[in-house]
């Protein structure tokens, strides 16, 4: 935790601290749309050999296969991807890379309610930052964290019995994707799948079972 606090506090993450390794719960975990989209940026430019590990659609380990959760990566052109998240006290997140035309915009959102509106919401922002319909209000880097702002804690609306009305108000807010609304994930992109083999299949040796010799 001191390493990661430590390059938090060197990349100027002033609104971030990072309580466990893991990303699991915990109320002393916080961070920002701003520090995050400074956090992506910064791995984007100091490890460009990992991107085909965002890139991945799917991965199979020792033959059973895993999905990603981001639909972006293949039904939105030029998505280069990074992280997808989901907890009850945060709900389902997402930071992530596309690029077209030698464009490269990244996007932050936090807080959507189903993977459908975070994939949708990703797609828009995306698609109305290449035609330049967002407005740019200088360096993310200006942009100022909000320390006597609490952070929500979203558990209620969504991991309780509330989370049915909560999630119909969000439909009504983000129909995108819905049936008979309109999609933002308009392209076919085949997926790339990581094959992957644990250790112990890597080593194991078939071992014929002994037939039983009769009494």
């Amino acid at each position: 935790m001191q390493r990661m606090n430590a390059a938090a506090s060197r990349l100027g993450l002033t609104g971030t601290h990072f309580a466990s390794p893991n990303g699991l719960f915990d109320r002393s975990t916080v961070t920002t749309a701003r520090d995050l989209a400074i956090l992506g940026m910064e791995v984007d430019r100091l490890f460009p050999e990992y991107s085909r590990f965002f890139q991945a659609s799917a991965v199979t380990i020792d033959g059973k296969e895993i999905k990603s959760n981001n639909a972006l990566l293949t039904r939105f052109a030029g998505t280069i991807g990074m992280k997808t998240g989901f907890l009850c006290a945060s709900g389902r997140n997402y930071v992530g890379l596309a690029t077209r035309q030698g464009k490269r915009v990244m996007v932050v959102l936090l807080g959507a309610t189903t993977e459908r509106e975070r994939n949708e919401r990703s797609a828009q922002y995306l698609t109305q930052a290449f035609a330049g319909r967002l407005s740019a209000s200088g360096r993310v880097d200006d942009v100022k964290n909000r320390p006597d702002v609490a952070p929500q804690d979203m558990r209620t609306r969504l991991c309780t019995d509330q989370s049915v009305a909560y999630e119909a108000s969000r439909d009504a807010l983000y129909p995108m994707g819905l049936p008979g609304q309109e999609t933002y994930l308009r392209d076919q992109i085949p997926g790339q799948v990581h094959a992957v083999r644990t250790w112990q299949n890597e080593n194991a040796v078939d071992v014929p079972t002994p037939t039983p010799r009769p009494s």
